[in-house]
């Protein structure tokens, strides 16, 4: 059995980061972030665990395949094929989805393991929202 990974997604610094642990009784979340200084933003340099409520983030759940790379895909990865149709991996009734679509049309499910040999990860929708 594989072990179950998750990312977050820190709105308040725009970033993923790796999930260190989960208390489900205090409903909080620790994670691993490292936060380079931005002088748009003003976002200072923070490296270190961080612990926040689980109502403050959103965490990402691993599926358990690669891309054609062999990146690990998480919930809310955006895929796509070298056909242009690119689609967000969402978990929806007891399983991992990834609707792909491409402009202007009709989107379709695709969620087989045998399919991830021709997509490959081309984003987060929190962090790259105009690629959706």
């Amino acid at each position: 059995m594989n072990d179950l990974k998750f990312k977050v997604f820190d709105p308040e610094y725009d970033r993923l980061a790796d999930v260190i642990s989960i208390d489900l009784r205090a409903g909080t979340v620790t994670y691993f972030m490292e936060v380079r200084a931005d002088s748009e933003s003003g976002i200072t340099m923070e490296v270190g665990d961080f612990l926040k409520p689980l109502t403050a983030v959103k965490l990402l759940m691993a599926t358990g395949l690669k891309d054609r790379h062999g990146l690990e895909i998480f919930e809310g990865d955006i895929l796509k094929k070298d056909n242009g149709m690119k689609g967000v991996v969402e978990y929806d009734h007891g399983q991992f989805i990834a609707k792909l679509k491409p402009a202007q049309t009709v989107e379709y499910e695709v969620w087989n393991g045998h399919v991830f040999d021709i997509l490959e990860l081309a984003g987060n929708r929190y962090t790259d929202p105009e690629l959706v």
